[in-house]
């Protein structure tokens, strides 16, 4: 590795895989599960590079010169090639294990639940070096400067293409589709042991293929094996969506007016949310329409028994979200969207539901720069005059207007010549 001019790369593909890692936890709470998510895009942008620079390197032992020089040193032939291929992808695995031990660290103090996967990290690791030797293996049967960066860019258009599209999540064979569990969701047993498999048999298969032409009869075996490998694991391990088993934790719950349950992973950053749900939920329970019971998403209760909420991050989004799963009954907002004076009386009890927490009524919107801006949901003159006016009613006719509509109000039956 010393040696490797892949080493002058690393700080700047060590800082890149740190940045990556930083920007997609997605959730913005610390949790395991989403080092998951992480290992996959990570493999998707290291795996490539660690393939281009193994083919540049399989160029370079494939020049006459060195070719000339192997076949007077048969049995060191092999291993220089394997040490000169190691150290390119080394670096490169190097750079992959900073950027795990940065997430790690990131992650563990404020983790509440659950613990990190060694074996997923393992199966990431395996899987960068699996691409280098892919990487290798078509550069040294087909040698050419240009070889290795084009197994790289097609590794990575494959990859991305398989994530982009979403459909390889779980898959055990695609290096990049390690996974993207939610803390409600479980790997099947099995799973990383055949993922470990598969990529260590990719790497057995392109060492053999190092070796073919300078001990032919030990690196045909084990190709052999190496492939062996890999297709063992693609039989035993379940391929596509099947992978993931779906578990219900027990609820943590924050007593109160209204009782917040989520899932314990959520535990560091919730309060924000608790708050901020709680505000937007208050004028409901006091008109008597809704349970005072909020739970996240993802947990399937009986109708009337809670209120679904969006454990996200942001107060703002979470109050926005509850507030619509509160209104939106059994028909849902899009079916309110056709018809334009429903809806308009619709959007302006959930904007004025959300200002009770202290937030806007409008959605993220992104412009040509990235730059986010935050949309007014009141798009003309009347449609603002109408959410002045239901605002400037006093407090408790607002309630008891409330009482009385509600459920109308959720079937989209409440025109603007009703609001008050």
């Amino acid at each position: 590795m010393r040696r490797s001019p892949a080493k002058w790369a690393f700080p700047l593909v060590a800082g890149f895989e740190i940045w990556i890692l930083q920007e997609l936890r997605f959730t913005g709470f610390p949790i395991w599960s989403e080092v998951g998510a992480a290992l996959m895009y990570s493999v998707l942008v290291l795996g490539p590079v660690a393939a281009g620079l193994a083919g540049l390197r399989a160029w370079v032992e494939r020049r006459p010169a060195l070719v000339d020089l192997d076949t007077g040193m048969v049995r060191e032939a092999a291993v220089r090639r394997w040490l000169a291929t190691a150290g390119e992808i080394g670096w490169v695995a190097l750079a992959f294990l900073t950027g795990v031990l940065f997430l790690m660290a990131a992650v563990g103090p404020g983790a509440t639940w659950g613990e990190p996967d060694w074996m997923l990290v393992a199966a990431a690791f395996l899987a960068v070096w699996a691409c280098g030797f892919i990487g290798w293996s078509v550069s040294w049967l087909l040698p050419s400067r240009v070889t290795g960066p084009l197994v790289g860019l097609a590794l990575y258009m494959a990859m991305g293409l398989s994530v982009s599209l979403d459909l390889t999540v779980g898959a055990s064979w695609i290096p990049s589709s390690l996974e993207r569990l939610t803390p409600f969701e479980v790997s099947r047993p099995g799973l990383r042991v055949a993922q470990v498999a598969i990529f260590g048999g990719f790497i057995l298969a392109g060492v053999a293929a190092s070796a073919i032409g300078v001990r032919s009869r030990r690196a045909i075996l084990g190709l052999v094996v190496g492939l062996t490998l890999v297709v063992a694991g693609l039989v035993v391990a379940p391929v596509g969506r099947p992978a993931v088993a779906a578990i219900d934790p027990p609820q943590v719950c924050d007593p109160g007016v209204v009782t917040v349950c989520y899932h314990p992973a959520y535990s560091t950053g919730a309060q924000p949310v608790i708050v901020a749900v709680r505000r937007t939920m208050a004028p409901l329970l006091t008109a008597g329409v809704v349970p005072s019971r909020l739970a996240q998403y993802e947990y399937e209760e009986p109708a009337g028994v809670s209120v679904p909420f969006l454990m996200d991050p942001d107060p703002n989004e979470a109050s926005r979200a509850v507030a619509r799963a509160a209104l939106a009954g059994a028909v849902g907002a899009g079916v309110c969207e056709d018809f334009e004076d429903r809806y308009r009386v619709w959007t302006v009890v959930e904007a004025w539901l959300i200002s009770q927490a202290g937030y806007e009524a409008g959605q993220l919107v992104f412009d040509q720069t990235g730059q986010s801006h935050r949309l007014d949901p009141f798009f003309d003159p009347d449609h603002q005059a109408m959410y002045q006016r239901f605002v400037a009613v006093p407090d408790d006719d607002r309630i008891v207007w409330l009482a009385g509509h509600f459920d109308r109000l959720r079937s989209c039956d409440v025109g603007t010549e009703e609001l008050p």
